[in-house]
């Protein structure tokens, strides 16, 4: 459903581009009454579009020229076009006639017809431009506003320390943000969490869906507003109670909601932010990342990986899974996991191929634990498993053990701190 929007959505984006710049030249043709060779005709069109095009891209942060598996595609097409045109003014030597003796011939009404398509075509590019960003980030800055302000609150529940002790701070503030996430219900019931990441625009707050319908929030706002940025919404598999939470936003292009989660997949950005908040309404918390990782959605891309789990049969099952997020994991953070230990995943779609996500893996601060990561010790994982897919011979190479007994037993296990499967 989610890819389909998408390809509606851009679609309907350069279809509308198409008529625009079309309309834009036939007014104009037919205002000036100018003899305009098809020659000219096709340049304008072909540098309204490239204009329109360029900007696009740049203000939606595409890839210039396409992911991985449409850049043979892309070639191909731009190179049957240019043989095509060259035919065409090839056949057409004497360039004069075509769209302009058309134009000319015809009366006000087609006239009229073009400039109202022009004019719609405009108004369609500016309400998807310029108007729904807007009404986004008016309304994420809204919300913002309130949390923040219901964060400072001075209700605060007593906590039962030595004054002045960081101790006690530490424990004041937790609860202040988790009593702010209590305070957001009042707009939404279904708000029952919060993420910011700092050093980016991750800033929102966390949405559970009707049991019914878990992608509710798919495709709408925490005022359950129709929208294509949807909102931050815990998996359906997840409660906030469970040892591991999977929370999915979009990957908007234009850099807004879980855009972002995609640059953690170098050892830099994670260094620029090896700590993030996520608070819920039972408890607040910081979360270090363990592992970031992309993975497919079609198995024709390669084995599936199920990642949305919540919770599990047993600590070696956990372990097992804990095992299959790090052994994919771009990244080495140097922070340490075990069967004790709580995760939390931000979940988002990537465009290196069709259907594949990258996911950011984050366990919590344990009690007592420094929550500060050392960030010397991060670095860029030569062994990271990726999808068949992505590798040219169309099969990961067998490095990693499929079963975390053997890894653990065979030394290739650096990041666990439990109990199981050791002498």
């Amino acid at each position: 459903m989610e890819m389909i929007q998408k390809l509606r959505s851009s679609g309907v984006f350069w279809m509308i581009t198409s008529a625009c710049a079309f309309s834009l030249m036939q007014v104009f043709i037919k205002l000036t009454s100018a003899s305009v060779s098809v020659y000219l005709q096709v340049l304008f069109r072909n540098v309204v579009g490239i204009l329109i095009s360029a900007i696009y891209i740049k203000k939606e942060q595409l890839l210039w020229f396409g992911s991985k598996q449409e850049q043979l595609f892309l070639f191909g097409r731009s190179i049957a076009g240019f043989l095509g045109l060259v035919t065409f003014f090839y056949a057409s030597r004497l360039g004069n006639v075509a769209d302009v003796t058309i134009v000319n011939r015809t009366g006000p009404f087609f006239t009229t017809l073009f400039s109202v398509i022009f004019v719609v075509s405009a108004a369609v590019l500016v309400i998807e431009l310029i108007v729904n960003p807007y009404v986004t980030d008016k309304n994420v800055g809204e919300i913002q506003k309130i949390y923040s302000e219901a964060g400072d609150t001075e209700s605060v529940t007593p906590v039962s320390s030595e004054d002045d002790t960081a101790d006690s701070e530490r424990m004041a503030e937790l609860e202040r943000r988790r009593e702010a996430v209590l305070k957001l219900q009042s707009v939404n019931s279904d708000i029952t969490g919060w993420v910011q990441l700092d050093g980016t625009d991750i800033n929102f707050p966390v949405l559970t869906p009707p049991a019914d319908d878990p992608q509710y929030y798919l495709y709408r706002n925490y005022k359950k507003e129709s929208t294509k940025y949807g909102s931050i919404f815990l998996d359906g598999m997840c409660t906030v109670d469970s040892d591991n939470q999977v929370l999915h936003g979009h990957s908007m292009q234009d850099g807004r909601m879980f855009w972002q989660v995609i640059g953690f997949g170098s050892a830099k950005t994670v260094k620029s932010c090896p700590v993030f908040r996520y608070d819920t309404e039972k408890e607040a918390a910081e979360w270090k990342i363990v592992s970031v990782f992309k993975t497919n959605t079609y198995d024709n891309q390669g084995e599936l990986f199920n990642y949305l789990r919540g919770d599990f049969d047993s600590a070696e099952d956990k372990m097992q899974f804990y095992y299959d997020v790090m052994k994919r994991s771009m990244v080495n953070t140097g922070v340490d996991l075990n069967e004790n230990d709580k995760t939390v995943m931000l979940s988002t779609c990537s465009y290196e191929y069709e259907g594949f996500r990258t996911v950011i893996v984050a366990r919590k601060v344990r009690d007592g634990e420094d929550a500060t990561v050392d960030t010397s010790k991060i670095t860029e994982n030569e062994n990271a498993l990726y999808p068949d897919i992505w590798y040219p011979s169309g099969k990961a190479p067998d490095y990693w053990p499929d079963y975390f007994e053997d890894a653990v037993q065979n030394g290739m296990v650096d990041w666990y701190t439990g109990n199981l499967y050791k002498d």
